[in-house]
């Protein structure tokens, strides 16, 4: 995936890598939605507590990337699982 500019942006990037609304991912971590909403539309940055939640409901998520935009969205494992769950089952 390309550098997106901001965490707001990145963080649009990786709900919609989800499949999920903003109000179904913002239930799935544990906050408001509105709060999440902030983030992607006000420039509001997430703070750490928000981070964690998100992490440990999607362990996948790479967090260097969410923050600095540097790397992959998904971890090495997770990216290395993908390419063989595409490759042996053609999903």
């Amino acid at each position: 995936m390309s550098e997106l500019s901001s965490i707001g942006d990145r963080l649009r990037d990786f709900i919609s890598s989800t499949g999920l609304s903003v109000a179904k991912f913002a239930k799935e971590v544990g906050v408001p939605q509105p709060t999440v909403s902030s983030y992607l539309n006000d420039g509001r940055e997430p703070g750490i507590t928000f981070l964690m939640k998100v992490k440990l409901r999607y362990k996948e998520l790479n967090l260097n990337w969410m923050v600095s935009g540097e790397g992959n969205m998904k971890t090495e494992m997770d990216q290395k699982y993908e390419e063989l769950r595409e490759k042996y089952y053609h999903v």
